[in-house]
Formats: structure tokens, C-alpha cells, sequence
């Protein structure tokens, strides 16, 4: 015989969105979600239809045979639809709530108190488990698992690999910022000592420009000396 089979839908989940399955009745069309996407492992079926049955539903062999809890009653459905026959209409107030299951079930229950079996050990979780994790990874509350794993476990104690990470990011975060600082001293240390090459630079240019301006006027004398001396020798022979 092959597994029951459910309508597959996107539904909101927290701040994101899920894939669940949806039951619907059969009589009114009430609705109600099984998120199967939310963790690690798709989850069967078989789950679904349990959990459909902890609400209240009844879960037939197909959609047909589907009915909500307020219609679980072949009385109530055969009242119902007497009265529609008469010419009265269902009161759509009294119909379920479509929208998923907002308080733990009896099989939540279960399932989590399993999972919790497996991975809490002596004062705390195995790592690398937390209350969020598990409940990622069973596509329930984490407030569910916070509140089995408090009464009936413990506390939820440290995870090891956790807190590793977080000292090894803090470590990091440290030695990078020292790094900053050694490299900004650097800067400023190679800009102080380039502003004080440039300033002798500029210091010993000045004094060369200089000496070399006093040898220039001195060879000018000197060469003006020599043409003023020709000139009178040649004057002089001239005559």
C-alpha cells in the first residue's frame, strides 16, 4: 500500500519561508500546514499525517476522506449538510483557523524529546547541538525544544565548538586590529622620515646653488679681468 500523499505549499516560517504540506477537509475546506522543509532531512508523510492526527484531524487513505476537527463527526457533517439543504449556509466563523499549528502537539512532544535523547549529554548539549539547532533541524520552535530540554534535561550548557569559534573570531578580530595600528605607526614613521630627507634635500640644494653662484661670480671677474687685459695688450702693440 503507498504512502499517503499531500498537497505540497510555500508557507511562511518565522522571518522566511518553508515548504509544508497541506491537509484540507473535505467538507468545509479548512486548512492546516505540516512544515517538511525546515530541517537537515525532508520529512515523510507519514509525519505529516501523525501530526494532522494530533491537531484533531482526521486523516483519511485520500483528500476525500480528509475532515478538520470540527467536522471529524459524520453527525455534525450530516447535520450540516441537512441545514444547507433547507437553504442555511455553515457559519464560516466556527470553521478552523487556516493558518499551521501554533501550540506543540502531542507527537512535537515526542519527536523532540527523542531528538533530545540523542544529543544532550552530561550538563549540556553534544556539540554541536543548541536549542536552535534542534529546532532548525526539526522544523519546530526553538522555544519548544528550550522548554522539554529545561524540564525534563537540563540546562543547555556551553558548546564547546561554539565557544571555540567565538575565541578564535575574537583572537582574530584582535590581531587584525593591532595590525592596523602597527601599520598606521608605520605610515606615519615613513612620512616623518621622507618630510625630514626632503627638508636636508632641500637644505643642501640651497647651500650647493649657492656656493656654486659665489664660483660662478668669481670666474666672471676673473674671465672679464683677462678680456680687459687683451684688449690693452692689443692697444698697446697696436700702436
Amino acid at each position: 500500500m503507498s504512502a499517503r500523499a499531500f498537497d505540497e505549499v510555500t508557507i511562511p516560517y518565522g522571518d522566511k519561508e518553508t515548504g509544508a504540506m497541506r491537509i484540507t477537509c473535505a467538507h468545509c475546506g479548512a486548512v492546516a500546514y505540516f512544515p517538511h522543509l525546515t530541517g537537515v532531512n525532508r520529512k515523510p508523510p507519514s509525519m505529516a499525517a501523525k501530526h494532522f492526527a494530533g491537531g484533531g484531524w482526521a486523516v483519511g487513505s485520500s483528500p476525500k476522506q480528509d475532515f478538520c476537527p470540527l467536522h471529524v463527526s459524520p453527525a455534525k457533517r450530516k447535520g450540516e449538510k441537512a441545514a444547507a439543504a433547507d437553504g442555511g449556509k455553515v457559519d464560516a466563523a466556527t470553521a478552523p483557523a487556516v493558518n499551521p499549528p501554533a501550540e506543540m502537539s502531542r507527537e512535537d512532544r515526542r519527536i523532540i524529546f527523542a531528538k533530545l535523547n540523542e544529543v544532550y549529554g552530561d550538563g549540556g548539549y553534544v556539540a554541536p547541538w543548541t536549542d536552535a539547532a534542534l529546532g532548525k533541524d526539526l522544523g519546530v520552535s526553538p522555544a519548544w525544544v528550550r522548554d522539554i530540554r529545561a524540564e525534563f534535561f537540563g540546562p543547555e550548557g556551553s558548546n564547546p565548538q561554539y565557544d571555540a569559534c567565538i575565541a578564535a573570531c575574537d583572537a582574530a578580530e584582535a590581531a587584525h586590529a593591532s595590525l592596523q595600528r602597527a601599520q598606521a605607526d608605520l605610515f606615519r614613521e615613513a612620512a616623518r622620515r621622507a618630510d625630514a630627507a626632503r627638508a636636508e634635500i632641500a637644505k643642501w640644494y640651497e647651500a650647493t646653488a649657492e656656493e656654486g653662484r659665489a664660483e660662478f661670480a668669481t670666474a666672471k671677474a676673473a674671465i672679464e679681468e683677462v678680456r680687459r687685459t687683451r684688449a690693452a695688450i692689443r692697444e698697446e702693440i697696436g700702436k
